[in-house]
């Protein structure tokens, strides 16, 4: 599930260069505008920006490094395989482990910017989050999670370049992303439940198939956030949300990308 924390840009009394939340806002076409006229703005230094988004890429690098090699025993080690399918109930540990966390540090601006607290958090959240992938790797076939991994490179590389250079900006799409990320909730669970019952994999083709679409639209999304220099920016102290919205888009894109290759691959 993905929960970014976005709010909404059409609220009315909200000035240009005033914080709401996690972000910050723009009169829409009047960005640069504003951001030159207002020193107060953070944002407005180039240097404050560009220091914020390597910290949280750094941090993000630091995530992925981290449950990319959490998942490599759940490749190659037949003990820790044989482990996953004797007790498959430990995966609904590790689920609430990488849950907890990350709805305190979403929901909760005073956790999220109070160290070492968030630091805290934040390693058991990506703690919790390899630990499912692990379940998830440790079930499939090498080739189909080396596929899967690949195709999650290309595509997030592909797409934070097109984040960057792209002249149209997603964050003005914010209440747009809003209803798409509710209707995904609610196919999630009308999908869940067929699955479930029929096994179908014609369903589960549709649904992974949807999921990396629409988490490629929130990596986009969150993306130029980090930024900046759009109607939607993330402010400079929320480095720890950025990290966590950009990891949870390339995991979900992994994770949807391993139950689309492995429907097409398995066995009738």
């Amino acid at each position: 599930m993905y929960f970014s924390g976005k709010t909404d840009t059409s609220a009315p009394v909200l000035p240009p260069g005033r914080t709401q939340g996690p972000y910050q806002l723009a009169e829409e076409g009047d960005q640069e505008k504003s951001l030159s006229e207002d020193k107060a703005n953070s944002f407005a230094d180039s240097a404050v920006r560009s220091k914020f988004v390597r910290k949280v890429y750094l941090i993000l690098s630091v995530q992925l490094g981290f449950t990319t090699a959490f998942n490599i025993p759940f490749l190659y080690m037949d003990d820790v395989q044989e482990f996953i399918y004797d007790y498959s109930w430990i995966v609904f540990v590790a689920l609430s482990v990488f849950v907890v966390p990350y709805f305190m540090l979403v929901c909760c601006e005073s956790t999220r910017r109070s160290f070492p607290t968030n630091v805290i958090l934040l390693v058991i959240m990506t703690i919790g989050m390899a630990g499912v992938c692990g379940f998830v790797t440790g079930k499939l076939d090498t080739e189909v999670v080396f596929y899967a991994f690949l195709l999650t490179v290309v595509v997030t590389l592909s797409i934070t370049v097109l984040a960057i250079f792209c002249p149209f900006d997603f964050t003005s799409c914010t209440m747009v992303m809003c209803v798409v990320f509710i209707v995904l909730i609610a196919f999630s669970m009308i999908a869940l439940v067929i699955i479930i019952v029929t096994h179908s994999r014609i369903v589960n083709l549709i649904y992974s198939g949807i999921c990396v679409i629409l988490f490629s639209l929130f990596l986009i999304f969150d993306t130029q956030a980090i930024i900046g220099g759009r109607r939607v920016s993330l402010s400079p102290e929320e480095y720890i949300l950025g990290a966590i919205q950009i990891y949870v888009d390339i995991v979900e894109i992994f994770l949807n990308f391993l139950e689309l290759i492995g429907a097409c691959t398995e066995n009738d």
